[in-house]
């Protein structure tokens, strides 16, 4: 058996990351760059591309006050008009009922009638149809 060795020029670990927020940016003149961003900044995790009062949601996760400090101040040196950070107090998840696994067979009845008939699925047709259609485009 060998004891390990330490490797030269090996890579640090990362540092823990317990901070986690979220940062609303409103873009300035120019949008922000998502990937170099990300590239940048290692406390981005993932983001969001919004319509609305924000441009890009991002999630944040860092070491401490100190680099959350700093990646908003580099988004607004990287043009953000706007930033506002909220920070997550925990994350939640829906609990779900436990799967139990069955035989499809079990929900199939091949003598059931089906859903709608085929002149129901035609006036459904016909209606949608009929509803507006709405273009949104940028300003």
């Amino acid at each position: 058996m060998s004891a390990l060795q330490l490797v030269p020029g090996a890579r640090e670990p990362e540092p823990a990351r317990p901070l986690q927020a979220l940062a609303r940016v409103s873009f300035g003149p120019v949008p922000l760059d998502f990937d170099r961003l990300a590239a940048e900044l290692p406390a981005v995790q993932s983001g969001l591309a919004l319509a609305g009062d924000a441009d890009l949601e991002l999630r944040l996760a860092c070491t401490g006050p100190e680099e959350l400090r700093a990646v908003s101040a580099a988004l607004l040196r990287a043009g953000a008009a706007h930033v506002h950070v909220d920070l997550v107090l925990r994350t939640l998840v829906p609990t779900r009922p436990a799967v139990s696994l069955c035989d499809p067979a079990d929900f199939y009845d091949p003598a059931a009638p089906p859903f709608c008939t085929s002149t129901e699925q035609g006036s459904i047709r016909a209606q949608i149809s009929e509803l507006p259609v709405v273009h949104v485009t940028g300003t």
